[in-house]
């Protein structure tokens, strides 16, 4: 019997976050040329993640999982027995010092 696929879940935070830099190159760029293909991007990644869900560094002091997208963004999740959740979506450029 197949193994059923695990759902991918967002916080509401990473959620948020997700559309605020979607929004954020929107407007920049004057098109959403590009946040359509980062969209597009993290899709396909999740979808990867999905399938393979080992396949991100495991980061210890999170006690999650970090893949990155477009050599910029890191998606931070959590592998349930029924789910990803996603945790953190961010631009790993971004200082998250303060």
């Amino acid at each position: 019997m197949a193994k059923k696929q695990r759902e991918i879940r967002w916080t509401d935070e990473a959620w948020e976050e997700f559309f605020r830099i979607l929004r954020f190159y929107d407007e920049r760029n004057q098109s959403t040329r590009y946040s359509e293909k980062l969209e597009e991007m993290v899709w396909k990644k999740l979808a990867t993640v999905r399938r393979l869900p080992e396949i991100g560094q495991f980061v210890v002091e999170e006690n999650q999982r970090r893949v990155v997208v477009d050599r910029k963004f890191i998606i931070l999740y959590e592998i349930e027995e029924d789910a990803i959740v996603v945790h953190v979506f961010r631009d790993g450029r971004r200082d998250t010092t303060n």
